[in-house]
C-alpha cells in the first residue's frame, strides 16, 4: 500500500513539475514573440522616421533647388548680343492665337518687337509680367509685344490653363501659344522666362535668359524707338 501511495505521489510531483516547465516555456515563447513584435515595431518606426526625414530633406532640397533656379534666372539675365553681321533671323515657326488660329511668327512682326516666353507655373515669369503690361500700355503703339506661352513646357502647362491665368490676372498684352513646341525648340529656349528683341524684319538683336529688370527693358525700348 505504501508503495502505491509513493508511486502516486511521485506521479503527482512529476505532473506538477512537467506542468510548471510547460508554463515556463509558454511564458518564454510569449515573451519572445513580444520582443520580436517590439523589434518589428521599432524597425517600422525607424523606417518611417527615415522615410519622413528623407522626404523632408527632399522637399528642402527641392525648395532650395527651386530657389536657386529662380535666383539663377534673375541673375543670369545677361544679354547675348549678336553683332549686325551675324544677327540671326527668326525661324519659320508658327504660333496659335487665342482663337486657335495658326500664324507664322514672322507675320506678327512689322516693328521692333519684344518676344517673351513665359509659363503660368514660372515664378520669375509672374514677377516680370506686371511691368511688361505697363510697358505695353506705354509703348505698345511703337513697340510690338508677343507674350508667347511656353505651352507643354510642363505637362500641366496647357493652353487652357494659360488662358485662364491671363484672364484671371487681367493682362491685355497680346498673348500667343507655342505651336507644338516649335518656337521653344527652334529658338533654343531652355530657361523661363526668356526674352528676344527683334527688329521689324525679324532679325534677333538681343537675347535674354531669365528675368529682365524693368529698368533694363526700358533702356532697350528707348534704344529701339524711332
Amino acid at each position: 500500500m505504501k508503495k502505491v501511495i509513493g508511486i502516486l505521489l511521485s506521479l503527482v510531483i512529476l505532473f506538477i513539475a512537467a506542468n510548471f516547465m510547460m508554463n515556463r516555456q509558454e511564458d518564454a515563447d510569449i515573451l519572445q514573440r513580444a520582443n520580436q513584435a517590439g523589434e518589428v515595431k521599432q524597425r517600422l518606426e525607424s523606417t518611417e522616421s527615415q522615410s519622413e526625414r528623407a522626404t523632408s530633406e527632399e522637399k528642402m532640397n527641392g525648395s532650395t533647388e527651386e530657389t536657386k533656379t529662380s535666383s539663377h534666372s534673375v541673375e543670369s539675365s545677361q544679354p547675348e548680343l549678336p553683332t549686325p553681321s551675324n544677327a540671326p533671323l527668326l525661324p519659320e515657326t508658327y504660333v496659335e492665337d487665342s482663337q486657335g488660329q495658326r500664324i507664322q511668327l514672322k507675320d506678327l512682326i512689322d516693328k521692333p518687337t519684344i518676344i517673351n516666353f513665359w509659363a503660368s507655373w514660372c515664378p520669375p515669369c509672374r514677377k516680370e509680367m506686371p511691368y511688361l503690361q505697363d510697358l505695353y500700355d506705354e509703348y505698345g503703339q511703337d513697340i510690338g509685344f508677343i507674350m508667347l506661352n511656353a505651352s507643354q513646357s510642363k505637362p500641366t502647362e496647357t493652353i487652357d490653363k494659360a488662358k485662364q491665368f491671363i484672364q484671371d490676372s487681367g493682362y491685355t498684352f497680346p498673348v500667343y501659344y507655342d505651336h507644338a513646341l516649335s518656337n521653344q525648340i527652334g529658338l533654343g529656349v531652355r530657361t523661363l522666362p526668356s526674352t528676344l528683341i527683334v527688329d521689324q524684319d525679324g532679325q534677333i538683336l538681343y537675347g535674354f535668359r531669365g528675368l529682365v529688370p524693368e529698368a533694363g527693358m526700358r533702356k532697350i525700348i528707348k534704344e529701339l524707338l524711332p
